[in-house]
Parts: C-alpha cells; structure tokens; sequence
C-alpha cells in the first residue's frame, strides 16, 4: 500500500509525527544503517529518538524528521560497511 502524504510545514510535520508516537499499536523499529527504508517509515534512533522518513535521496541516504527537525541519515549499508 502505498502513501502520498505531502507536508507544507514543519507543524504539519510535527503533528504526523506524534499521531505516530500516540498509536500504540505501531512499534518502529530502531534505526539500523543497513535496513533500506522507505518514505513514511517509522524508527526509533539511539540519538534523536522516534521519526519518520521524509525523504528518500537516493540508495544510501534518507533524510528522517524527529521533533528537533530533519537529520539526515544512511542506510541501505553492507554489513561490514554499516556504523
């Protein structure tokens, strides 16, 4: 199934992002540099805690929104590649 879920701001960002946090059946999984993720992914990462994928730049980069803002972020990694 797919999502087209188009933000105007980063409150609208915001919002979707503690609808997330607020469903307790979703559970994110953590962040793992070598899982390929896709827009609207939901994770949880050590550092900046839960978000979504608001980007997909290319095979290797994602740029995720957290309640601070946007970081981008690799994924995709061989194993031996992987941090």
């Amino acid at each position: 199934m797919s999502f087209n879920l188009n933000f105007r701001n980063s409150e609208e960002r915001k919002v979707h992002l503690e609808s997330l946090i607020d469903i307790p059946s979703i559970n994110p999984g953590r962040y793992d540099s070598r899982t390929r993720y896709n827009r609207l992914d939901f994770l949880i990462h050590d550092k900046f805690g839960p978000g979504f994928v608001d980007e997909v730049m290319n095979s290797d980069e994602i740029v995720v929104f957290f309640a601070h803002g946007h970081e981008k972020l690799i994924h995709n990694q061989p194993k031996n590649l992987a941090c």
